[in-house]
């Protein structure tokens, strides 16, 4: 589905005039390290099943022999354990592999921009296999957050702000600059449509379990502006009197543009 959606909006804005047909140089740059990894994963979770069975033995004859190693103190038992819970671990994996599924990152992609001194996430204290990780960088999948309009009004995602065809910006108290910019902007002399929307205190959302700060990357007025595929295109630290130029230079060089 990924693969699908990452070619459908791409190929999309190139026969509408709305990319340059550069854009779609990316689609190999972003999918094929994903699907690298999945097929790396098969292979891996093959393999330790391989193991897991090589030990516990494939016969009655063999099982009954592992057994008694498994069963026997001193060093060669409990060597045969260690290589057990070694080879069960690697097959939990199997099981756990949350990451492997969530973690499509395009950092790099040329159908994403980077603000001047922002700064990629390390990930180097998560298990990029079994944990997700969760940036607003360029690049990275925008981050489930719940939402709402009112303290009376049902919830909904910030996922459910994104897409449908369309760029989406999200900012906050004092953001304004990037809304009127967005604005300005959105399905103008040949610019995609952007949905604009402010999050927090008195915005068009609350941000219900105050989430939303503690991922958003940037200050209360910075932005982030999100591709059709819920990915990251670019973010902006804060406010600032250049919005419109910054916005407009984002777009024309996610969507391999020139500048209007």
């Amino acid at each position: 589905m990924s693969d699908a959606f990452n070619l459908a909006w791409k190929l999309a804005y190139v026969v509408k005039g709305l990319a340059g047909p550069a854009l779609l140089d990316s689609l190999t740059v972003e999918r094929k390290p994903v699907g690298d990894g999945i097929v790396r994963r098969a292979n891996t979770g093959m393999e330790a099943h391989r193991t897991l069975w090589s030990i516990l033995g494939l016969t009655s004859e063999t099982r009954r022999e592992a057994m008694q190693v498994l069963s026997r103190a001193g060093s060669e038992g409990k060597a045969a354990r260690q290589r057990l819970n070694d080879a069960l671990e690697a097959t939990d994996a199997e099981l756990q592999a949350l990451g492997i599924q969530m973690n499509q990152i395009y950092a790099g992609s040329p159908a994403t921009t980077v603000a001047a001194n922002d700064k990629a996430p390390s990930n180097d204290n998560i298990d990029l296999l079994k944990q997700v990780a969760i940036s607003t960088y360029p690049g990275y999948h925008l981050p489930h957050v719940w939402l709402a309009a009112s303290g009376h009004s049902p919830r909904v995602s910030t996922l459910d702000l994104v897409g449908h065809g369309r760029f989406a910006l999200l900012t906050g108290v004092g953001g304004g600059c990037w809304l009127e910019a967005a604005k300005r902007l959105s399905g103008r002399d040949g610019r995609p449509e952007i949905a604009a929307w402010s999050i927090g205190f008195q915005c068009d959302f609350m941000d219900c379990y105050r989430d939303w700060q503690r991922v958003r990357g940037v200050d209360e007025e910075g932005v982030v502006l999100v591709r059709p595929d819920h990915f990251v295109a670019w973010r902006y630290e804060t406010a600032s009197s250049d919005a419109l130029s910054l916005l407009e230079r984002a777009l024309a060089d996610v969507l391999s543009m020139p500048v209007a």
